[in-house]
């Protein structure tokens, strides 16, 4: 399938027109922020960096704040023959190859590469553009301290907790508690969900105009999902339909509901000598 997919990758994902106005932006934050220093000017420049990047809908400070979080898997993966796909879905399906149509061909390489990896590039490009905003607005003593981060959200939180109030590095705190708890092998789904409630309820009660969307808690907690080899087939066919107003809840539910069975029957599949496709 040819077409670009840009009406089915969420809504944190702008388009063409979006992206040439966010172009323009560096510059035009730089001139208005002006120079990060240090603690003594850190104040100032966050509130004028919040304010340029926030308006219009831009999506610079969702990407510095973490509110777009990194696609998962986060690498564009290669597409495999048509033989290849066919003879999995046939397997999945329990029918023979040969009924296995063109049409069931495309879409599942629609939803299993040309999606994912269109998100994976959108997001690419987005954290390379807030990337280039930050750099614009810090000195040289400043950005020499980040050049080690992985993407423009880890970039700004280093900064916030070298840089900003005490306050400010609690949320930040929070922020960490929330991101980084995963579903680990040795937890039972409702323990999991459990505490990666209570993260993200202090994470709110931390943040006072900024607390996550819905949509990037459901990001999240797919992305903590993840983490556990097992549910990997399960993350990759949740429903995502952004205009759900119930769509965190109805995903923890059914990851409540399946979670077991699918670790079970994977279990029970290693202890007799194989692992399901």
């Amino acid at each position: 399938m040819s077409a670009t997919p840009q009406n089915t990758v969420g809504p944190e994902y702008t388009g063409e027109s979006e992206q040439k106005k966010l172009a323009l932006e560096p510059k035009a934050v730089a001139d208005f922020v002006g120079k990060l220093t240090g603690k003594a000017n850190f104040e100032s420049w966050n509130f004028r960096l919040r304010w340029s990047t926030k308006r219009g809908g831009s999506a610079v400070w969702k990407m510095l704040n973490g509110e777009i979080p990194s696609p998962m898997p986060n690498i564009p993966q290669t597409v495999p023959s048509r033989d290849v796909i066919r003879n999995f879905i046939a397997s999945h399906g329990n029918v023979n190859p040969t009924a296995v149509t063109n049409e069931a061909i495309n879409r599942h390489i629609h939803e299993r590469y040309t999606v994912p990896n269109f998100k994976i590039q959108k997001w690419k490009e987005l954290d390379s553009l807030a990337m280039c905003v930050l750099l614009s607005i810090l000195s040289p003593a400043v950005e020499a301290q980040i050049m080690n981060a992985q993407c423009a959200s880890d970039a700004y939180r280093f900064i916030c907790a070298q840089y900003g109030p005490p306050s400010m590095t609690a949320v930040l705190q929070c922020w960490f508690n929330w991101t980084d708890y995963v579903f680990t092998p040795n937890q039972s789904p409702l323990d999991f969900v459990t505490v990666w409630k209570q993260n993200r309820d202090a994470l709110v009660r931390a943040t006072t105009d900024s607390a996550p969307s819905q949509y990037c808690q459901f990001a999240q907690f797919v992305k903590a999902v993840n983490n556990h080899p097992t549910m990997r087939q399960w993350t990759s066919n949740i429903p995502c339909n952004p205009k759900n107003p119930k769509l965190l809840d109805d995903t923890i539910l059914s990851f409540l509901s399946s979670a077991d069975s699918i670790i079970r029957q994977v279990n029970q599949a290693q202890t007799r000598g194989f692992q399901p496709a």
